[in-house]
């Protein structure tokens, strides 16, 4: 249904129809002016205006997709405004991501060896297994009803991602790598499935290790330096190198010392 916009006091919507039945002709040439111009845009419009607005067109799913992708931004730059289901207003591409996940007990020393990556389909909040995908698609393209929502399954996006599917993500060469992907959230380009399974590296990474300060030390550290050595122990048993950039005179020294009378009591 067409409706047509009235400014009295305030502004009011009739239809179309309507408006035609009111014989109010400057009213009716200015709006037929106007959705004449708009259905060279949208087609659907020219059989409703030919009809006085009487003729309701009923537009298929698959129909819905050039008007949601290119008519709709066109009209509202016209000033008109189209309003659709609210499953349609925002229409969900799938996204082909990576899950990471280790067998055993995360060591960040023998990251590349643990690690293991397998893709997965993201639509919106939801991710579908491979198998699960390639079942979706199998008979469907198009703008599809999927769940509560609509999904645009474009061919060669399908395409692209089967073929993404069928290679199984590469072994990582070294720690460093590994580390690289989990803290920029991306492998090959193809970014991380954000869930409890990640966030366990996160917390790894983030983790403070349990050290005390060695008894070899003949001095006392401060407070805020013996944060400062088992900062650079836990950096250290992780796998990562350290800067220190405390003034001067607050004590890096020490903290080195401390660090490196530990490493030479555990054989390090």
């Amino acid at each position: 249904m067409i409706l047509v916009s009235i400014k009295r006091r305030h502004i009011i919507y009739i239809p179309y129809c309507d408006l035609v039945k009111s014989g109010n002709l400057d009213l009716v040439k200015e709006a037929k002016r106007e959705l004449n111009i708009a259905s060279d845009y949208l087609i659907e419009l020219r059989e409703i205006i030919d009809s006085d607005g009487s003729f309701e067109p009923e537009i298929e799913l698959n129909q819905m997709l050039p008007i949601l992708t290119e008519s709709k931004f066109i009209l509202e730059f016209l000033g008109m405004e189209i309003s659709v289901p609210k499953g349609l207003a925002n229409v969900l591409k799938p996204k082909i991501k990576a899950k990471v996940s280790s067998a055993s007990e995360i060591s960040l020393m023998k990251m590349a060896d643990l690690l293991d990556f397998s893709y997965e389909i993201a639509i919106g909040d939801q991710n579908l297994s491979a198998k699960e995908f390639k079942h979706l698609v199998e008979n469907a393209k198009g703008l599809i009803r999927y769940k509560d929502q609509y999904l645009f399954l474009s061919p060669d996006e399908i395409s692209r991602i089967l073929i993404k599917l069928e290679q199984k993500p590469s072994k990582l060469k070294s720690n460093h790598e590994a580390m690289v992907s989990v803290l920029s959230g991306q492998i090959a380009g193809v970014d991380l499935i954000d869930d409890s399974d990640l966030h366990k590296f996160y917390k790894v990474i983030a983790r403070e290790e349990r050290v005390t300060v060695p008894k070899e030390l003949k001095a006392t550290l401060r407070p805020y330096q013996e944060r400062g050595f088992k900062w650079l122990y836990s950096n250290l048993k992780k796998g990562f190198g350290s800067c220190i950039a405390d003034d001067m005179g607050l004590g890096k020294t020490i903290q080195v010392i401390a660090l490196i009378l530990k490493m030479k009591k555990n054989g390090v």
